[in-house]
């Protein structure tokens, strides 16, 4: 199975607001972003969890004071987002920070438009303007 971003997407937006938590894997039939792909342990990554870190390893995160990052790729990227713990993203429960971190994702692997060149009409009298500068 390939866990792309609108995988993800897809997935945390069916799961309601009420069986979210954070700070823990799974708490009283609740569980966080980690603990919806069936993570129990932060050492014990299977290929789902390993594919939400590595999407949200591209996003740049800032730790809320107080919170340092631990050197876990779990807890650096997965759990800071989910738990409120970057300043990124703050918003009311974690079910929307993740959405919004995978939203913003997805913006970041959206192609560039390319250059685009217009032509524009120039009326006549710029023109002879033009040539008088030259010849002059």
């Amino acid at each position: 199975m390939e866990y792309t971003v609108d995988y993800f997407l897809n997935k945390f937006s069916s799961i309601p607001e009420e069986l979210w938590t954070w700070g823990n894997f799974e708490l009283n039939g609740q569980s966080c972003a980690a603990g919806h792909c069936g993570i129990r342990d932060a050492n014990k990554l299977n290929a789902e969890a390993n594919s939400l870190i590595e999407l949200f390893s591209k996003l740049k995160l800032s730790p809320v004071f107080g919170v340092s990052f631990y050197g876990n790729k779990l807890y650096d990227t997965v759990a800071v987002i989910n738990d409120g713990h970057c300043a990124e993203y703050n918003q009311e429960t974690p079910k929307k920070r993740i959405l919004a971190a995978l939203n913003d994702v997805k913006k970041m692997q959206e192609p560039k438009p390319k250059e685009i060149i217009r032509y524009v009409a120039v009326p006549e009298t710029i023109k002879e303007q033009e040539k008088e500068l030259v010849l002059n």
